[in-house]
């Protein structure tokens, strides 16, 4: 093992490369990656790709091969009768939530505020990603573009979803006549 005073006094010479790649006072070695120039190729992605289905297969096997027994041993009539049923109770579930909102402010309200607080803990995220991809430029400057491109295209899903539900719930509240009348025809139709 080399003594850490020869590292240092090496590493000062012009052109020094260590023998190990964490050797170097940055904690990087390959010329600023952490991985050997071999684990970068292209090559490579179909090996990590596989490696990580293998992963996910080996994982949740029980669940795969549960969700093939169903797909393939129950009759399609008996899926298209579950997927009605489905849809039939997703239906009876709006038009009950929308006349519970109907003409009641503390109903409303409520709702309002779970959205928002939502919206809340989405930002925290946000701001937590945020902080995490700051310290991720402060040890790689030269990834700067791509850690803002990620930044700032998952805001837009963090914040504005939220702020879409509520809209969309207000719509059906100010077409409220319609909108029953298209859920009690649906209903209607799949009963």
């Amino acid at each position: 093992m080399v003594p850490p005073r020869l590292i240092r006094r090496r590493s000062r010479q012009k052109g020094f490369r260590p023998d190990f790649p964490l050797a170097n006072g940055k904690g990087r070695g390959y010329k600023g990656n952490m991985l050997a120039p071999w684990a970068t190729k292209p090559e490579m992605i179909l090996t990590y790709v596989l490696f990580l289905l293998a992963a996910l297969i080996s994982v949740y096997s029980s669940a795969i091969r549960r969700f093939l027994a169903i797909i393939f041993t129950v009759p399609p009539k008996k899926i298209r009768s579950a997927w009605k049923a489905s849809n039939l109770a997703w239906y009876r579930a709006k038009l009950l939530e929308l006349n519970r909102r109907h003409n009641n402010g503390y109903e409303l309200t409520l709702f309002v505020a779970m959205e928002v607080a939502r919206m809340g803990i989405s930002t925290a995220f946000v701001v937590v990603l945020s902080g995490l991809l700051a310290l991720g430029l402060y040890q790689h400057p030269e990834m700067l573009d791509i850690q803002i491109i990620i930044l700032f295209s998952l805001i837009p899903f963090f914040l504005v979803l939220p702020l879409g539900g509520i809209y969309i719930e207000c719509r059906r509240l100010v077409n409220y006549d319609e909108y029953v009348k298209y859920l009690e025809e649906k209903i209607a139709e799949l009963s």
